[in-house]
């Protein structure tokens, strides 16, 4: 959809102006195609740094830590060759288990001690959401999603995702449809369709999908109606093509 609209410009800050496109894939594909020498960072060339350089991943400052060191060692020319002998070299010799240090070319660099670091292990952060399915015969309303997680991603309206300490689940579920629906004056009776799980990075979802049914549309800020064929043309989160199985169900 994207692409269709604008020009692609093969640099990391226009790629990433591409809904679902992050640092990463930006940096990666700028510097592998086109030689642009941004900080290309996967988990490959982070292992290698923090060896290299004796980081602690426990530290709170050890992804700015990492990135500082990768753009300082970034050259200016040939940066695709650069980034990729690193991943290969990680991949060969740099190993998560079992490197072969006795045959690396900077072991009298690098300050790795052989010893793997052990992580505090942060407690898991379990999250509830709800997903609102407001439809009108084949139409049901889809807006662009401004959370920083989804950016740019075509989605159905999302709740708040709420760290459930004080009520029960689904006194919490309750609690957020009505507020929900209210706020964006809907008193139409509802159905819960089911739920999903998704895992984010930093907290793991619950996510109840909605099913709302309308008989005549409504106007809902930043949302517009749209057919599940329109949809399928729209570039979505790997949650939204959970949650679109159960909205096939209706």
């Amino acid at each position: 959809e994207y692409l269709k609209k604008n020009k692609l410009f093969i640099t990391s800050s226009h790629l990433k102006q591409i809904p679902g496109i992050g640092d990463y894939i930006s940096c990666s594909l700028s510097a592998i195609l086109k030689n642009e020498n941004c900080a290309v960072v996967d988990g490959n060339i982070k292992r290698i740094i923090k060896r290299v350089f004796n980081l602690n991943e426990s530290s709170k400052f050890f992804k700015k830590q990492v990135f500082y060191i990768a753009k300082e060692l970034t050259p200016d020319l040939k940066n695709g060759i650069y980034c990729q002998s690193l991943m290969d070299f990680a991949n060969l010799v740099c190993k998560v288990k079992k490197p072969y240090c006795e045959k690396c070319i900077v072991k009298n660099l690098c300050k790795f001690d052989g010893k793997q670091q052990k992580l505090n292990k942060k407690p898991i952060i379990n999250k509830l959401g709800i997903g609102f399915f407001i439809r009108e015969n084949k139409n049901f309303l889809v807006g662009i999603s401004k959370k920083k997680l989804f950016q740019g991603l075509y989605s159905i309206p999302f709740s708040d995702f709420i760290n459930n300490k004080e009520n029960t689940e689904k006194e919490l579920i309750d609690r957020i449809i009505l507020d929900w629906m209210s706020l964006h004056n809907i008193s139409q009776k509802y159905q819960i369709l089911g739920y999903v799980n998704h895992i984010f990075s930093h907290f793991h979802l619950k996510l109840f999908v909605v099913d709302i049914k309308l008989k005549s549309k409504i106007n809902l800020v930043n949302y517009k109606w749209m057919t599940h064929r329109a949809y399928n043309s729209k570039p979505k989160s790997s949650l939204m093509m959970k949650v679109k199985k159960l909205m096939i169900c209706i």
